[in-house]
């Protein structure tokens, strides 16, 4: 039978896998500059799942200016508590206004 093509993700760079797949992990003995630059690589993809568990790894090497760099480029894609606070609060309003003015 007829053999198909290998699927191709074109969403990432060249050298950045799915997140399921195994790129960048420190604890094989990848280089931990290339697995930064596959972080960074990423993060402008928009694949920021990656970046957390890439960046994650990273955090903790004993190398200075590699470890701040991935808790720098971790911390652009976390969750800004402010705008969770402001979040609830707009919700919590709607439900307000909703109770006193609707029902």
């Amino acid at each position: 039978m007829g053999e198909t093509a290998p699927e191709v993700n074109r969403c990432y760079p060249s050298g950045v896998k799915d997140a399921g797949g195994e790129v960048g992990d420190s604890e094989s003995g990848q280089d931990p500059e290339r697995t930064l630059e596959q972080a960074n690589a990423a993060f402008a993809a928009g694949d920021y799942r990656s970046v957390r568990r890439l960046c994650a790894s990273l955090a903790a090497l004993r190398q200075r200016e590699v470890a701040e760099e991935a808790r720098a480029l971790y911390a652009r894609v976390t969750i800004d508590p402010v705008s969770m606070a402001v979040l609830v609060g707009c919700l919590l309003l709607l439900i307000w206004v909703s109770f006193k003015y609707v029902l």
